[in-house]
């Protein structure tokens, strides 16, 4: 069985490439106008190959392609990929131009080649080669090629998630690259996170004149620095891989609108990363405390933040299903068992686990050293895009048939 679904793969492997070209010739940068471009590119191969699938989104531009085998029934593999890109940058450092794909030395490049088109098509294929083969499905398989998640995934995944369009899956495959110097890995643990705006207001004056003003810059400086020194950080060690609770203040700050006045307004932005334990309340509990504390010795200081969104960690536990069949996935086609991987970047696997279908961080093609991925000559293995579509129908014969 896994033989003639392999050899499929193998005998399509023009068309993948061919696939994957056409997903990264549409300029797909987010937010822009052709996320709805992209979606209606991928939706155009599905209705080819014979694959089930739905357009959905929540705005006419923001849209996201639903597909599936055997779609009604209880239990499979959901398997999550973007079809948003980051801006290129300067086109005039690329090798060949981002969004004319093109394959040199073993290597297709162009924007979105690594993260996370050719992931998709990857998908795909697997999905049309099990089907081909005949693989009696008992369960069923679901395939999201989505919007938005480089700018958060409100308008694709997670709108997804809470609009009620996820699958009764067992468990989820994000696509994002988890090869690390030509060796496959699972990457099942990285912090969560949350964004915090902090605005300071303070008295305009003639800088001529500063104690008649509140210098509004220098208050936020105060507690910015206050959170860098005070704020105390979540050091368990929740698993080897999982990394540190980190605080990043003053990742961004503006204020001031001319040298020769005392400005009466600055904002700032803070990063945390988010661990096991942390809530919103006993974040804001401790930043309430650190603001306080500045305020008693600095009583000019008027300082107050909003919270944005609360992206809880990822963390997969080493022995779950999912995890398990991705290492024999990898096995039967690689010949190796793949290590586990950390990272720091958060991924759409966050909104599809408190749904309750495991998912791991990443688990897909392109090399985080090689493929440089949101830089320039963006690239993914040809090779490697095989080998993930076999692993991804290994999967499926593994956990659905």
């Amino acid at each position: 069985m896994y033989e003639k679904v392999f050899e499929l793969i193998e005998s399509r492997k023009d068309q993948l490439i061919s696939d994957a070209s056409e997903l990264i010739g549409v300029p797909s940068v987010n937010p822009g106008q052709f996320e709805k471009e992209a979606a209606a590119a991928f939706a155009a191969q599905l209705k080819r190959d014979g694959i089930n699938h739905e357009i959905v989104g929540p705005e006419p531009l923001r849209l996201s392609v639903l597909a599936d085998l055997n779609g009604d029934a209880e239990g499979g593999v959901l398997f999550n990929g973007h079809l948003d890109v980051v801006p290129t940058g300067d086109e005039a450092k690329w090798t060949s131009p981002p969004f004319k794909a093109e394959v040199r030395d073993g290597r297709l490049y162009g924007r979105g080649s690594t993260d996370m088109k050719g992931a998709v098509n990857a998908f795909m294929h697997a999905m049309v080669a099990v089907r081909d083969a005949g693989v009696p499905l008992k369960k069923g398989v679901w395939l999201h090629a989505v919007a938005d998640e480089e700018c958060g995934g409100r308008m694709g995944t997670a709108w997804i998630a809470d609009t009620g369009r996820l699958p009764p899956a067992d468990m989820g495959i994000v696509g994002e690259c988890s090869t690390y110097e030509g060796e496959v890995g699972i990457v099942r643990a990285c912090t969560g996170i949350v964004q915090l705006k902090f605005e300071s207001r303070g008295k305009a004056s003639h800088a001529a004149r500063p104690h008649e003003g509140n210098n509004a810059v220098i208050n936020m400086c105060r507690v910015m620095i206050a959170l860098q020194d005070k704020y105390e950080r979540d050091t368990t060690v929740y698993d080897e891989l999982l990394p540190p609770n980190t605080i990043s203040p003053a990742t961004t700050i503006k204020g001031g609108v001319k040298t020769n006045v005392i400005p009466d307004y600055c904002e700032a932005e803070v990063d945390i990363r988010v661990v096991p334990n942390m809530t919103p309340e006993n974040v804001r509990a401790k930043i309430d405390k650190i603001i306080a504390d500045v305020k008693a010795e600095h009583p000019e200081v008027d300082v107050t933040y909003t919270m944005g969104h609360w992206d809880p960690e990822t963390l997969v536990p080493a022995d779950a299903p999912v995890i398990k069949e991705a290492e024999k996935a990898v096995e039967k086609v690689m010949g190796y068992k793949p290590k586990h991987m950390k990272r720091s970047g958060t991924t759409d696997a966050r909104f599809l686990n408190p749904k309750g279908i495991p998912s791991p961080v990443a688990f897909g093609p392109g090399d985080v050293v090689l493929g440089k991925m949101h830089d320039v000559d963006e690239s993914v293995g040809v090779q490697d895009l095989i080998n993930w579509s076999k692993i991804y129908a290994a999967m499926i014969i593994s956990v659905c048939s």
